[in-house]
């Protein structure tokens, strides 16, 4: 199910850095090679006005708890795009 969701589906571990991210995230983040992403602080990701936001969401998944957030952020080459985040313990 996950493997062949167009959706941006990644596992972080529990600092916040990047696990693993399916085909569909792959494709929407603009990833070619996800060896240069795996390891990546995901709030690090989005643009400064986001970061404090994205961090609680991480923060809340920490403590069991669902959230969810939107915001522009760029994908890894550089274009502009609307993103609609739940985060999942």
């Amino acid at each position: 199910l996950v493997g062949n969701s167009p959706d941006c589906i990644k596992m972080l571990d529990l600092s916040g850095r990047v696990l693993t991210m399916n085909e569909g995230g792959l494709v929407a983040l603009d990833v070619d090679d996800f060896e240069t992403l795996r390891g990546t602080e995901w709030v690090a990701l989005w643009p400064e006005a986001c970061r404090d936001t994205a961090r609680r969401a991480v923060t809340a998944a920490l403590f069991g708890e669902r959230s969810r957030f939107q915001g522009y952020g760029p994908t890894l080459k550089g274009t502009l795009k609307f993103w609609d985040n739940i985060i999942t313990p």
